[in-house]
């Protein structure tokens, strides 16, 4: 019994995982190079066909985990057409040419990273279509 449990949790996890790379994708795709909050993400999400209904969820926590990973960072904040109150602006990380030598390295260390972590889910989302075919 503790096997199937653990192939069956397994299994839940790794269609998890595929979601969130197809997620993190689209909202990659979606935010280019532009500034956004969550909510502009998302009703750009719902209006090009990839989401039925607005849901904030499905947007919020990739924004985090991206920033985690060094690819977005909040650059800002302004208010909300929905509530009113200030919510923070996205944009993917780029690199400052006004630092020294070190903070350079490190930025280009941070823009490979980032590339790799943009590669590993393209390279998943391809693997995710090949199984499934």
């Amino acid at each position: 019994m503790d096997g199937i449990t653990k192939q069956t949790r397994r299994q839940s996890y790794d269609g998890i995982r595929t979601r969130s790379g197809e997620r993190c994708k689209l909202i990659l795709e979606t935010l280019g190079n532009r500034s956004m909050t969550v909510e502009e993400i998302t009703d750009e999400l719902v209006a090009a066909g990839h989401l039925k209904y607005y849901n904030r969820n499905f947007v919020a926590p990739r924004l985090t985990e991206l920033k985690g990973a060094g690819v977005l960072e909040v650059v800002g904040k302004k208010p909300s057409k929905r509530t009113g109150k200030n919510t923070a602006v996205w944009a993917a990380v780029r690199r400052s040419r006004s630092h020294g030598r070190r903070q350079k390295k490190m930025c280009q260390l941070h823009e490979l990273l980032r590339l790799i972590l943009l590669r590993l889910c393209l390279c998943e989302l391809q693997n995710i279509r090949i199984a499934r075919r």
